[in-house]
């Protein structure tokens, strides 16, 4: 991709690598959180692994230390095993494997595209909530409470109250954009 640069979503927030690292950080691994994106001025390739979230980003790089953060090439590898450390146990693995890759291309980039198609891809969504499980209102079994749900908003968890008389919604903003 010409001119694309590598963004990746750590916990709660969307990275630039290697402008928004920190001078000294990791520049083997990245554990990603939802997704990894490359991205140009007018697309961008998004990258979702929830069984391997281990990725290394630009070229192997294995144990180059840098004190400066460095911009990588728009390359992403996965690592899917792993036995570079010294450990007390066999580096080997026995029995089937299983892990998946969802990949998609856009002209939308955006981090909200980005991280709604991780979250997505990771996060299985609970589709509804009784609102009316006795019959006892005039409320519908279920409505929208948000609508149209802004694009930059993501919902990630929720809980229903002691008395199912009230529900508690913990919502992300991904787009660093004002959604009141």
């Amino acid at each position: 991709m010409k001119n694309g640069k590598v963004f990746y979503e750590v916990s709660g927030a969307t990275v630039e690598a290697g402008k928004d690292q920190i001078n000294g950080s990791s520049a083997d691994w990245q554990g990603i959180q939802n997704f990894v994106a490359i991205r140009s001025d007018s697309c961008q390739v998004v990258f979702v692994s929830p069984e391997i979230p281990i990725v290394q980003l630009g070229d192997i790089n294995l144990g180059r230390f840098s004190p400066v953060a460095v911009k990588p090439a728009p390359v992403i590898y996965s690592w899917v095993l792993n036995n570079y450390w010294t450990t007390n146990f066999l580096a080997s693995q026995e029995g089937e494997l299983k892990w998946t890759y969802q990949i998609t291309s856009t002209a939308d980039i955006s981090n909200d595209f980005a991280a709604r198609f991780g979250w997505s891809n990771r996060v299985p969504c609970w589709a509804g909530l009784p609102c009316n499980p006795e019959g006892t209102n005039d409320k519908p079994a279920s409505y929208a409470f948000m609508n149209p749900v802004p694009e930059n908003i993501l919902l990630v968890n929720s809980l229903p109250s002691a008395d199912d008389h009230a529900v508690t919604f913990q919502l992300r903003e991904t787009g660093t954009k004002n959604c009141i």
